[in-house]
């Protein structure tokens, strides 16, 4: 009998071992920081802790040489130089918020290109939005805003879009 609970003792130990082994990854998973190079989320001072975007945004597209040019959009508010958005003399609508770049095909927001707070009371006011991709020449982009649910993170799902005109432009 003794044998049988020593493998019983030992069985439990190893079913122990493994549940530790989970919680442990899991915890690991929850709670460590984003890679810089994830395609879900963006990291900068400037623009949101994280801006999440959908999988449509990832999708890959063979570009020609052409497309991959980049972009030149100057106009009184916004100038497109790589893979940021410079802002001129941007009026936004609230106190606090995000300003958004986004894909706008067909009369519909489509991708989220990358995001940016700003808070007058904190004197938070950028002038520029980071992108996770560059522009492409032809294509119609909309500078949207946002409003923040107080936790600073940006997040589509919670902060809701500020009601209002959306100003689109066209890279060249």
């Amino acid at each position: 009998m003794s044998e049988q609970t020593m493998t019983e003792e030992n069985k439990k130990t190893i079913v122990a071992f493994i549940a530790g082994l989970l919680i442990g990854g899991l915890l690991v998973f929850i709670f460590s920081e984003p890679a810089e190079n994830d395609t879900k989320r963006v990291n900068n001072s400037t623009s949101p802790e994280a801006a999440e975007e959908t999988d449509e945004d990832i999708e890959s597209t063979e570009e020609t040489e052409e497309e991959m040019q980049e972009p030149e959009v100057n106009d009184e508010v916004i100038s497109v130089s790589g893979q940021t958005i410079e802002l001129n003399n941007l009026d936004f609508p609230a106190d606090a918020g995000w300003v958004g770049i986004r894909d706008y095909e067909g009369g519909q927001l489509t991708g989220l290109l990358g995001v940016a707070r700003w808070n007058k009371e904190e004197g938070l006011m950028p002038t520029e939005v980071p992108l996770l991709r560059s522009t492409v020449s032809g294509n119609t982009y909309a500078i949207v805003f946002y409003s923040d649910n107080g936790d600073k993170r940006f997040d589509l799902s919670t902060d809701a879009q500020m009601s209002g005109e959306v100003t689109t432009f066209v890279a060249k």
